[in-house]
This record gives C-alpha cells, sequence and structure tokens, in this order.
C-alpha cells in the first residue's frame, strides 16, 4: 500500500484500544483491521463501529464462515475481506470504502442466478425502487435515503422490503452483492486515501 501514491498510512497498531485512539486522533479514510484482534473484545468493536465518525471500517480474517461474516457486516463493518485477497483486490476494497460503498468478498454473498432469471427480478423493480438501491450500496440509512428522495421514512422502508422480496436478497449486504454483480450500482473511484492499519 505505501508504494501507491494515492495512499498515505498513517499509522500502525497493535491493540483495539490504540485503535481508537488513532482513529479519533488522525480520522483516516479507512481502517484496516485484522478480525483477530477485534473479536477479542466484541462489545468494544461494536462501539467503535456505532461511532459517529468519519472512518470505514474493514475487517480481514481467514474464516470462511460466511454467516460469521455477515454477522460482522451487521455490526457496521463496511467490510469483510479474506485474508488471502490479493493486493488488487485490497486496493480496490479501500477504494470502493472511501467512495461509500460496501467492498465485497462475493464468496460471502454469492447468489446463484442465470442471467435470464437475474433479468426477470430487475425488470420487477419499480423507478422509485431503482433510484433506492443506489443510496442503500451508497451506505445511508434509511433516514437519510428518505431526506434526499424526499419521502417519508416508513415509505423507504417498504420500498426496501419490496426489493428484497423482489431480488430475492435477505438484506442490504445481498442487495449490494446483487447490484454490483448486475450493474445496477458501478463503485466510483475516490481520488485520495489515508488507511489506518490493525494488526497482530
Amino acid at each position: 500500500m505505501e508504494d501507491d501514491p494515492r495512499l498515505e498510512l498513517v499509522a500502525e497498531v497493535s491493540t483495539l484500544g490504540s485503535l481508537r485512539e488513532k482513529i479519533k486522533a488522525e480520522t483516516p479514510d479507512v481502517a484496516l483491521v485484522d478480525w483477530s484482534m477485534a473479536s477479542q473484545d466484541l462489545a468494544a468493536t461494536a462501539a467503535l463501529l456505532r461511532a459517529d465518525q468519519a472512518t470505514s471500517v474493514l475487517f480481514l480474517t481467514v474464516s470462511e464462515n460466511s454467516q460469521q461474516r455477515r454477522e460482522i457486516l451487521r455490526l457496521g463493518a463496511r467490510g469483510v475481506l479474506s485474508k488471502y485477497a490479493s493486493p488488487s483486490q485490497l486496493q480496490s476494497a479501500l477504494w470502493q470504502a472511501c467512495s461509500g460503498h460496501l467492498p465485497l468478498d462475493m464468496s460471502i454473498a454469492a447468489m446463484p442466478a442465470t442471467a435470464s432469471d437475474s433479468g426477470h427480478r430487475i425488470q420487477q423493480l419499480t423507478r422509485r425502487e431503482q433510484q433506492l438501491i443506489p443510496l442503500v450500496c451508497s451506505g445511508l440509512r434509511n433516514k437519510e435515503i428518505a431526506q434526499q428522495l424526499g419521502i417519508a421514512e416508513s415509505t423507504v422502508w417498504h420500498h426496501l422490503t419490496s426489493v428484497f422480496t423482489k431480488l430475492r436478497v435477505e438484506d442490504r449486504l445481498g442487495l449490494a452483492a446483487f447490484a454490483y454483480t448486475h450493474g445496477l450500482v458501478v463503485p466510483t473511484v475516490a481520488p485520495s486515501v489515508a488507511v489506518g492499519l490493525g494488526a497482530d
């Protein structure tokens, strides 16, 4: 990462406490964290992810357990990646996180579907539902989506439920995986990034 002139490595830490301190002091765009460190104190990790901060947190793990990875994302992580990811995959994930999108390891949310089946699902979406998808994938909450579209938060919830049903996905992660895979959302590239790295 240090060889990429677009990236600035602002800190390396070895404990969850020092990670919190560095995020507060340096406010990096992304914190890349070893899940084995974060999992030692799930309550503290959850509190870190819930904090009102601009830093997107990505976790690296050796686990292939898709359910565990989904739970990590539900805690509020921006993404979960394999420790065996290639440098280019890691770099791509960093840029996606900086642009507000969910960096997806497709092994987490693989959705077997034929092209014709996927096309049929997409055709069922209303125009408003299609407008909703990029906003969800950008990481906005229902309240923020409602403000941007000028509709009630309850209406967003109803639209989102309909989208999940039509596309046959379980949650926002599944929706994002479907959207990126089928071209409903195209990630943008951020011009610069500072990276905070947590490691054992």
